[in-house]
């Protein structure tokens, strides 16, 4: 078992193994970066590409108020803050350990929570009392620390070229592999937003562009992306990240800079192949000697 402190200071028991579904709307989740267990969230909704909506989950306390919702997950009775809910990268979600309410209960709580109406089981709207904003005011400071969880950022090591100032600046290939001192594949890759500037391209960029508020780069996306994003990947990556002692952001960038590398093929699905890039580049970086 794993113990996690929650926003409340209340201590958590949580199974150190689960599964990696696909996230859906009424699961627990353990949250975890960098090899430590952070928190422990509700999945309420899905379908926000690399993003899905958390209820943030405490220890049962007294405290809870209105409108909160009691729930049991194996032998530990939760409380759930669904008023709280904020936006959680995928990258931070790390395995579910077991189903919460039903999705039509949610549903029911949320609408209540917009009438100002009794919860389902009965609870309706108090007053707050000072030990109630605390416990509110200390779970939104933890919701927001966990939402800057993020990968990947517009930051070197993560961010590809902003393909479309380079259009706006009229910079093409040619002009790019000149500028970069690069060859062709190069600046091919980086003009098409397939490969992670160094510290130099991104600062000979800057100088060039000669840029107002806005910087070169922008997230990198794509199935590759995609992949590395997913829980199922989670596991593998902190692998790499003990093995080559890394943070887990730069041992994710790790791979996506291998795997955009990779050779490939014109034909089948372009999510299944990123996939198999991905899953060939964590290899190959685990068994460097």
């Amino acid at each position: 078992m794993s113990v996690i402190v929650d926003a409340l200071g209340a201590t958590l028991n949580v199974p150190d193994t689960g599964t990696t579904p696909d996230p859906a709307p009424g699961q627990f989740w353990v949250v975890a970066y960098d090899a430590v267990d952070r928190a422990v969230v509700l999945v309420s909704a899905t379908g926000r590409g690399d993003h899905v909506l958390a209820w943030p989950v405490t220890a049962a306390t007294p405290h809870a108020g209105y409108p909160t919702l009691s729930q049991r997950l194996d032998d530990q009775d939760l409380t759930l803050w669904p008023e709280l809910e904020f936006g959680l990268a995928l990258v931070a979600l790390d395995r579910m350990i077991g189903p919460g309410p039903s999705t039509r209960l949610m549903r029911e709580v949320i609408a209540a929570i917009e009438d100002r109406g009794p919860m389902p089981t009965g609870a309706g709207p108090v007053p707050d009392t000072p030990e109630v904003l605390e416990s509110i005011d200390l779970n939104s400071r933890q919701a927001w620390a966990l939402a800057e969880l993020e990968w990947p950022r517009a930051v070197i090591g993560e961010g590809v070229v902003d393909v479309e100032l380079l259009r706006d600046r009229g910079i093409e290939i040619t002009g790019l592999r000149e500028l970069l001192h690069v060859e062709p594949g190069r600046a091919a890759d980086l003009a098409a937003g397939a490969a992670l500037p160094t510290q130099s391209e991104v600062d000979a960029l800057s100088e060039t562009v000669g840029h107002v508020g806005r910087g070169v780069l922008i997230p990198a996306s794509g199935s590759e992306v995609a992949a590395l994003s997913s829980p199922r990947f989670k596991a593998r990556i902190r692998q790499v990240a003990s093995r080559l002692d890394l943070p887990e952001n730069v041992a994710r960038s790790r791979i996506l800079h291998r795997s955009l590398a990779a050779a490939r093929q014109q034909y089948g699905d372009p999510a299944t192949q990123a996939q198999a890039r991905v899953e060939q580049a964590i290899n190959d970086l685990l068994s460097f000697p």
